[in-house]
């Protein structure tokens, strides 16, 4: 993690710290770092890519959680959402 010399550097720690600490320490990171450079960013649309089980999701919920941080509206969204039933969704987690 960056030092807390400057402000978007505070503000990142500060959002880290406020993540679920179960997560991945560079998950974390990331999300803050994101949230922090997307606050006054036209609207951003970001697409995860992975094999599975590789934690796409959990990655995902950790960027909306970090964007909750700084206000910023945020969704993840999985493309199993779109060719599952809901029933089959349920079943997967």
């Amino acid at each position: 993690m960056p030092d807390d010399s400057t402000l978007v550097d505070r503000r990142e720690r500060a959002c880290f710290e406020s993540l679920d600490g179960a997560l991945p320490g560079d998950w974390r990171r990331l999300a803050a770092a994101l949230a922090v450079r997307w606050r006054d960013a036209a609207p951003v649309r970001v697409a995860l890519a992975g094999g599975q089980g590789a934690g796409k999701s959990t990655l995902a919920r950790a960027i909306v959680a970090a964007c909750g941080y700084f206000d910023l509206r945020a969704v993840a969204m999985s493309i199993d959402d779109f060719y599952h039933t809901r029933a089959a969704r349920e079943r997967l987690g």
